[in-house]
């Protein structure tokens, strides 16, 4: 299964309706801060007062002249960037890839502070002169929760340790060995691009990465979408490709209500792995 950003961005369109906005191409590579797009087909929509969007950079128009409009990048705070020979042009759409990426990174801290975590396990060290486990190259941790070990062919776990500082781990017990493996919950990490892995980068499970976009399409949507659109039953289905896409999942409330109901699934998966264990202060 793709887990790219990207993707989550897709289906947060596809939970939205769909991209419907236009779309055109450039007939010749755009370089960061230009002044002039060159167009591929009938310039539909492409007009002074229009705004467009190649990749994730939003472009202001302010005249067109054959195919060739003359705009302003960078604009609603995006970043301006190069863009490829047939980039797709967006025409006025109503949702833009930033926003949706804003609200896949909102979702994201949304998560986190629902008690989100990544499972992790760092390979450590006992020092014997100071009778402790450096922990100094483990960054984003949230809790240590075990220690594990292996002795005379058998593996052990223990739990009870302190946390003396934020570079050292004080076991209760003296490790028969030196070397042990910390397993630990580590924090989500917020995607800053498109181009991001909701599982290799951000540290969401592979059975989660179906509620960021869920999250996004509902704060996307507007309060009124339920009286535009009329949702049919929705039962057991996770992905936009389980339900159809454009016909249902429209509104807001109700796309909330699903993501909340998740949530509370992957958080029961995640307290199956690895308990909470708050810190232990000496």
């Amino acid at each position: 299964m793709t887990t790219a950003v990207s993707v989550a961005v897709q289906q947060t369109f596809d939970y939205l309706g769909g991209d419907t906005a236009p779309r055109n191409r450039l007939n010749g590579a755009y370089t960061a801060a230009g002044t002039t797009l060159t167009l591929e087909y009938d310039l539909d929509g492409i007009r002074a007062g229009a705004e467009l969007e190649i990749d994730s950079e939003v472009f202001y128009v302010w005249s067109v002249s054959g195919q060739v409009a003359t705009v302003s990048g960078a604009q609603r705070g995006t970043t301006a960037a190069n863009h490829a020979d047939d980039s797709v042009v967006r025409v006025a759409p109503e949702w833009f890839n930033k926003d949706i990426l804003q609200e896949i990174q909102h979702a994201v801290r949304q998560l986190s502070g629902r008690g989100f975590f990544t499972p992790t396990s760092t390979a450590v060290t006992f020092d014997y002169s100071t009778l402790t486990y450096d922990v100094s190259a483990i960054t984003n941790e949230l809790s240590w929760y075990s220690i594990v070990f292996e002795w005379g062919g058998e593996t052990y776990e223990r739990f009870d340790f302190t946390e003396l500082n934020e570079t050292q781990l004080r076991p209760i017990f003296y490790p028969p060995v030196t070397d042990a493996t910390v397993r630990y919950r580590k924090a989500l990490v917020v995607p800053t691009a498109t181009t991001d892995d909701l599982v290799s980068t951000c540290g969401l499970a592979n059975s989660a990465i179906d509620i960021p976009p869920m999250l996004a399409a509902a704060k996307l949507l507007p309060q009124n979408a339920g009286s535009r659109v009329k949702i049919r039953s929705h039962q057991g289905s996770r992905m936009p490709d389980d339900v159809g896409h454009t016909d249902i999942l429209r509104q807001s409330q109700y796309l909330q209500q699903l993501a909340d109901m998740r949530m509370s699934e992957e958080l029961l998966r995640l307290r199956e792995i690895m308990k909470v264990r708050q810190r232990i202060y000496r």
